[in-house]
């Protein structure tokens, strides 16, 4: 990267940073359940909306492909306080948006709250910078973040703000595909 790009970044960064605060607060939404049947099982989504309608739609885009797969989804908003029991799930996807590297506080806070699980865990990131920053930053700190919690990562993806709608539609394929793996769904 040239000098002139890193400072953009960093102050992309910044800017994003200075809005956090209003951002982290935990947001309560009723859950909401897609899909009928659950042939393939029952997926826990449990996420973080954010400072934009980004992190939300990729939840859509996700719950919509699990159900194409055969999935009851489970959509609840992230917080400490988020009754949550592993017996009614087959899977838990976490997803939340990433400011600095750094998962959000409701979901931080879910994690610490409900860890370890005995499911298996994937994640989603949703952010700005997608490839070399997502393998050099966010999944390191994610991992390490899982990691102390108790947790053990079965597989993670980042859909970048920055991508077009059909790459990000892929990542998103792509976790699907893992779960479907992990789970032994065709």
């Amino acid at each position: 990267m040239t000098r002139t790009s890193n400072i953009i970044m960093v102050s992309v960064a910044c800017l994003a940073m200075a809005g956090c605060k209003s951002w982290d607060l935990p947001v309560h939404e009723d859950p909401v359940v897609m899909g009928v049947g659950g042939g393939s099982g029952r997926i826990a989504v449990v996420y973080h909306p954010g400072g934009s309608s980004f992190p939300k739609r990729t939840v859509a885009r996700l719950g919509k492909e699990l159900v194409l797969r055969g999935y009851v989804v489970t959509v609840n908003t992230a917080s400490p306080d988020l009754p949550f029991d592993t017996k009614n799930y087959d899977a838990l996807v976490l997803l939340s948006p990433v400011y600095g590297a750094q998962i959000r506080p409701p979901v931080r806070q879910f994690v610490s709250t409900h860890a370890p699980f005995s499911v298996p865990v994937f994640v989603v990131l949703t952010g700005m910078f997608s490839k070399g920053f997502y393998e050099n930053h966010d999944l390191p700190m994610l991992t390490e973040f899982l990691s102390h919690a108790g947790v053990k990562l079965t597989a993670a993806v980042k859909v970048a703000t920055t991508r077009f709608p059909v790459h990000n539609e892929g990542r998103i394929r792509s976790l699907c595909d893992s779960i479907d793996a992990t789970l032994g769904s065709d």
